[in-house]
């Protein structure tokens, strides 16, 4: 190789690398025992506290993993291959076919949700009415995050709508820090608007990464 095409060769290969590192990010292979550990952040329904995710089973078209919170305590949850929750651990039943995290995800993609949940009577203050949810969805950009289980180069998608309740409504703002190689979000944060004939109040909070486990 001649001098001149090396270093042709180095000034292109940033811009070769730049592009691959920013290719459209496919859907992930999730596999039986894949785990996550999350912590709430402060401002959460039981802020502080951890809880985990393992897989026991993942196919085409559903993700079931158990979830150990406070206690030991188990509960169940299912999920879209996108990670899109079908079931809670809460026991909201959410009627959408597709959510937040549309793969293949690529900055500068926009795309709108509009969806049915029914929730059952719990503790937990948000839940126990049925209602609709409409959002706009952006994948705005990568970015660093720092996060208890390490540091990663994250896609951030950000998620803006409104919902509507038996008693009352509400605006939402919610924001999602995906990182291809552990195979969900290292980051979520949530920022609510609660209307009612009450009043309004503000609810904020979300989860960060504390320890994950994938094949």
């Amino acid at each position: 190789m001649t001098r001149s095409a090396a270093i042709a060769l180095l000034l292109v290969w940033p811009v070769l690398g730049a592009a691959q590192t920013d290719a459209p990010v496919p859907e992930p292979e999730v596999k039986a025992e894949d785990r996550w550990t999350y912590r709430r952040l402060p401002g959460s329904y039981n802020a502080g506290e951890t809880y985990e995710m393992r897989v026991t089973f993942a196919a085409r078209n559903a993700i079931h993993v158990v979830v150990t919170g406070k206690d030991g305590r188990e509960s169940d949850a299912t999920f879209t291959p996108e990670w899109n929750d079908v079931v809670s651990p809460t026991g909201r039943i959410n009627a959408r076919a597709r959510g937040e995290l549309q793969f293949p995800l690529q900055v500068g993609a926009a795309y709108r949700l509009e969806w049915q949940v029914d929730t059952p009577q719990t503790g937990h203050p948000a839940l126990g009415e049925t209602g609709s949810h409409q959002r706009s969805i952006k994948v705005a950009a990568w970015e660093e995050i720092t996060v208890p289980a390490g540091r990663f180069r994250a896609l951030r998608v950000e998620s803006d709508g409104r919902y509507q309740r038996d008693r009352n409504s509400g605006l939402v703002k919610e924001t999602f820090w995906y990182v291809p190689e552990i195979k969900r979000w290292a980051k979520y944060t949530y920022d609510v608007t609660h209307l009612s004939n009450k009043g309004a109040f503000r609810d904020r909070g979300g989860e960060e990464l504390v320890a994950f486990k994938v094949r």
